[in-house]
């Protein structure tokens, strides 16, 4: 009994997304996360701006490209 072990495991492997607005923090889900979730109500121009440092971020940790997408925006555009 004293080998004994329980460890519950998903079927399928698990993503872990992390959601990100400050650029050390956006480094961060770049080097260890499946994918980065900005913040909700993003300018136009901040989002671009986060994408950008997002992407810059995932190609100097060397993180390959997947064919879905990697990140979520989600931009509440008001219009006057």
């Amino acid at each position: 009994m004293a080998k004994a072990s329980l460890a519950l495991r998903p079927a399928e492997p698990v993503e872990v997304w992390m959601g990100a607005s400050a650029p050390p923090a956006i480094d961060r889900a770049a080097r260890l996360a499946e994918g980065w979730i900005a913040s909700p109500g993003l300018t136009y121009e901040e989002a671009r701006a986060q994408a950008d440092i997002y992407r810059e971020r995932c190609a100097a940790y060397d993180r390959p490209r997947r064919r879905r997408r990697d990140c979520k925006l989600s931009l509440n555009l008001i219009r006057s």
